[in-house]
C-alpha cells in the first residue's frame, strides 16, 4: 500500500505565500528600474580644480572599459572638466572620458561596448522563465515529502527565479540589480549542486553529504562576503575575485550535472520505473547548464570575453524547472503523490491571490500618479 503524505502545514503555504510576493514585487521592481537611463557606475571626488574617479562599480560599463579608481577625468557630456564641475556632475553624466597614470585615454559609454538594454520581448521571457522557477520550487517545496530537499529546491528555485528577474534591471546600472543578480548566481550555483546531491537518491544526510553542504554553504558566503567588500570598499580587487567566483561556479554547475548522472546510475533496479522521468531531468539539465558554461563561465574565466552575451546565453535555463517539473508530475520523486493535484489547486489559487493583490495595488499607485499629474 503506498505511503500516505499528510496535506503540508500551514506553515509552508505561508512560506510560498511570501517567496510568490516576494519575487512579484521584485519582477515589479525590476521592470520600473529597467526603464530608467543607464547608468555609467562611476563616482568622482573633487581633486583640486579637477575630478578624479574615486569608485567604479565592479563588472560595470565603465569598468568593463578599462576606467579605475584614481583616473582623472577630462571630459564630461562632450565638454572639457572645468572648475565649475563637481562630483554630483559626474553621477548624472551620459558619458565620461578618462585618463589614467600612463596616459590612456578612455571613453565610457564607448562606441565598442555600448549600453545593452532588453527588449520588451526579452523581458517578457526573463519573467515567464522566473515565473516558473517559482512554481517549481514553491510546488516541491510544500508538497515534498523530506522538508529539507524541498528547502533546498526552493532556495535553488528563488535563486533561479532571482537571477532572472534582477537581469532585467541589472543592464540599468542600480546598485541593488548587479548585487543580487550576482548573489543569485553564486546561490544558484551551490542550490544545483546541493540539489542533485540529493536527487534522486537521497545522499546529502550521509558524512559526506554534510560535508559537501557545509562547504558549499561556507564558500558561497565566504565569496558573498568577499564580494560585498569589493563592491563597496575596494573595487580595485574585484579583478582578483571574479576569476575565483567563476571557477567556483564552474565547480559547482559541473559538480552538480556530475552528481545528476551518479544518482541516475545508482538507482536501485526495483526502481527502473523512474528511468525516464530522470533522463529527462538529466537531459534537461544539460541542455540548461551547458550553455552558460561554455558561452558564459569558461570565456570569462579565461579573459577572452562573452562568446554570446550572458542575457542570451540565460534562456536555456529554463530548461531546468521544465524537466523537473516533468519529476515533479511523474509523482515518484520528493515524496509527492496523491496529494498532487490537491496542493497544485491550492499553489494556483495562493498565486491567483497574490497576483490579483499585486495588479490591483500597482494598478490603483498609478491612477493616484495620474490624478496627482
Amino acid at each position: 500500500m503506498p505511503p500516505r503524505f499528510q496535506v503540508p502545514r500551514p506553515q509552508r503555504w505561508a512560506v510560498a505565500a511570501i517567496v510568490i510576493l516576494g519575487l512579484v514585487s521584485l519582477g515589479d521592481l525590476s521592470l520600473a528600474t529597467a526603464e530608467q537611463p543607464p547608468a555609467l557606475g562611476v563616482r568622482a571626488r573633487q581633486a583640486g580644480e579637477g575630478l578624479i574617479v574615486s569608485w567604479v562599480q565592479p563588472g560595470g560599463l565603465a569598468w568593463d572599459v578599462g576606467i579605475r579608481p584614481g583616473n582623472r577625468i577630462i571630459a564630461v557630456d562632450g565638454r572639457p572638466v572645468d572648475a565649475a564641475d563637481t562630483p554630483s556632475t559626474v553621477a548624472s553624466a551620459s558619458q565620461i572620458v578618462t585618463e589614467s597614470g600612463d596616459g590612456l585615454v578612455r571613453t565610457v559609454p564607448s562606441r565598442v561596448l555600448e549600453p545593452f538594454t532588453l527588449s520588451r520581448l526579452h523581458r517578457l521571457a526573463f519573467i515567464a522563465i522566473a515565473a516558473s522557477f517559482a512554481v517549481v520550487g514553491v510546488l516541491i517545496y510544500v508538497l515534498a515529502a523530506d522538508v529539507i530537499v524541498g528547502a533546498i529546491a526552493l532556495g535553488f528555485s528563488v535563486a533561479g527565479a532571482v537571477l532572472f528577474l534582477s537581469s532585467i534591471a541589472a543592464p540599468s546600472g542600480a546598485d541593488w540589480a548587479v548585487i543580487a543578480r550576482h548573489a543569485a548566481a553564486l546561490a544558484f550555483g551551490a542550490g544545483a549542486l546541493l540539489l542533485f546531491r540529493a536527487f534522486p537518491v537521497g545522499r546529502l544526510r550521509a558524512p559526506r553529504g554534510r560535508r559537501l553542504a557545509i562547504g558549499c554553504l561556507s564558500v558561497t558566503a565566504a565569496l558573498l562576503a568577499a564580494y560585498g567588500w569589493t563592491y563597496f570598499v575596494r573595487p580595485a580587487a574585484y579583478d582578483a575575485l571574479r576569476p575565483v567566483t567563476y571557477a567556483v561556479l564552474i565547480g559547482e554547475v559541473v559538480g552538480a550535472g556530475a552528481l545528476l548522472v551518479a544518482g541516475l546510475l545508482a538507482t536501485p533496479a526495483e526502481r527502473r520505473d523512474i528511468a525516464t522521468p530522470l533522463s529527462v531531468v538529466a537531459v534537461g539539465a544539460f541542455v540548461a547548464l551547458a550553455p552558460s558554461v561554455c558561452l558564459i563561465l569558461v570565456p570569462s574565466l579565461l579573459d577572452i570575453g562573452f562568446i554570446v552575451r550572458p542575457e542570451i546565453a540565460l534562456l536555456s535555463l529554463v530548461a531546468l524547472p521544465a524537466s523537473l517539473g516533468t519529476a515533479v508530475l511523474s509523482r515518484r520523486f520528493f515524496g509527492i503523490t496523491r496529494i498532487l493535484r490537491r496542493g497544485l489547486v491550492a499553489l494556483l489559487v495562493w498565486i491567483a491571490l497574490v497576483g490579483s493583490y499585486t495588479a490591483g495595488f500597482a494598478g490603483l499607485a498609478r491612477w493616484s500618479s495620474g490624478q496627482n499629474a
